[in-house]
């Protein structure tokens, strides 16, 4: 889906009437921000730190993102939208159960969460209002940013602060059931409106400008696609080295876990980063070079340790070696999986075997025929004549 980025960041219509004395900052577009923009691809955070909220220094992977939208302080965005980089769907609950209770508590202690008995505008996902023919996030004809003369507060209840801000009309809004009234269901829903506008407040501090924003941001993600074929060639490398032992595993038939370095890089979205691709690959080929070091060494130790056990019953079966048919089978049994250099010497014993069990026979055949005279039968028919000697 193509989107059009000519930015346009618009608060609620109540966040503009819940104060007569905030300051309004108008940035207009152009074609080149708006390349800019369309470029960027980073999912970036913030925290909530007492009556402000702070952009945290890089930019997040998105898969190793685990926090819900019932955080309290700590919230990831698109840094291209601005909206939340979680799941912020509305959820409906059975007044009354455990799971609304739980959910209820939730939004009692989130900026964000709202319970209403129906569902409002400021709970559309950044989706849903694509879907609607919307322009959310940084889109339209310019950047309006609303309030930013104004204190940002930070609110909810488990925080303790007082809701002095522009958005007080926005949190915690609760339109629960009066005595006596039946409403079976609840609607909870995260302010995307209030989200978008404290995201934008933050940013405006942080960066000095929206221009100066995207700048940045286009800056870091042209960085992350750079440096992903470096990362890739680093990876390859390491991987190169974890070959033999691998071959050696399974050779040995040692069952190991697949390698899976807990490595990973961060992509600065602030200040000068014209340096940090080069720290960036030096840490992570630091990372993966002791990973792989620590993982060799673990797989070595199980090869080891099963070499040993398999030594000792080759050893075993070696030492119960008594018979032609023995030394055979042992042989037969290890002649390409000779670990502990065991069937020369096995062979050497068959040999050995070999050569006293052909003098017992032919010492026993002597004895036989030495005793025969003229006229015993034998298996080959009567003796009819016996030459000095033997037979």
């Amino acid at each position: 889906m193509q989107y059009k980025y000519v930015f346009l960041l618009v608060a609620s219509a109540v966040l503009s009437a819940c104060s007569s004395t905030q300051d309004t900052q108008v940035f207009e577009s152009t074609p080149e921000l708006e390349h800019k923009l369309n470029k960027v691809r980073l999912v970036a955070a913030f925290k909530i730190e007492g009556d402000k909220a702070y952009i945290e220094p890089y930019a997040l992977d998105i898969n190793k993102i685990h926090h819900t939208w019932q955080s309290t302080n700590y919230f990831t965005f698109d840094a291209r939208t601005l909206y939340p980089a979680f799941d912020t769907s509305r959820q409906k609950c059975r007044v009354n159960t455990p799971e609304c209770d739980a959910l209820i508590t939730a939004a009692e202690q989130s900026p964000f969460l709202n319970v209403n008995n129906f569902s409002n505008d400021y709970g559309d996902t950044f989706r849903e209002r694509v879907a609607k023919g919307k322009e959310p996030g940084l889109t339209g004809s310019q950047i309006v940013i609303y309030g930013m003369g104004a204190p940002v507060m930070a609110v909810g209840a488990a925080a303790g602060v007082a809701l002095a801000s522009p958005l007080i009309a926005l949190h915690g809004a609760f339109s629960l059931a009066t005595e006596g009234t039946v409403i079976p269901d609840k609607t909870i829903e995260f302010d995307h409106d209030s989200f978008v506008a404290l995201t934008a407040k933050a940013v405006q501090n942080e960066y000095g400008s929206i221009e100066n924003y995207i700048n940045q941001m286009a800056e870091s993600s042209a960085l992350q696609k750079n440096l992903q074929n470096d990362l890739e060639n680093i990876e390859e490398t390491v991987d190169v080295k974890l070959s033999p032992v691998r071959t050696l595993a399974r050779k040995m038939r040692v069952g190991v876990h697949s390698f899976a370095p807990e490595c990973s890089y961060r992509i600065p979205i602030k200040g000068n980063i014209s340096d940090a691709k080069t720290d960036i690959m030096n840490e992570y080929n630091s990372c993966l070079t002791k990973s792989a070091e620590k993982y060799i060494a673990e797989v070595q130790t199980l090869v080891d340790e099963q070499k040993a056990q398999f030594v000792a019953q080759q050893q075993k079966e070696y030492d119960s070696i008594y018979n032609i048919d023995s030394a055979q089978a042992f042989i037969n049994k290890y002649e390409y999986k000779d670990v502990a250099q065991l069937v020369g010497l096995a062979q050497n014993k068959l040999n050995t075997i070999v050569d006293i069990e052909r003098k017992r026979i032919t010492a026993d055949l002597e004895t036989f025929r030495s005793t025969l005279k003229i006229g015993d039968m034998t298996f080959c028919g009567r003796v009819i004549n016996k030459r000095e000697g033997g037979m």
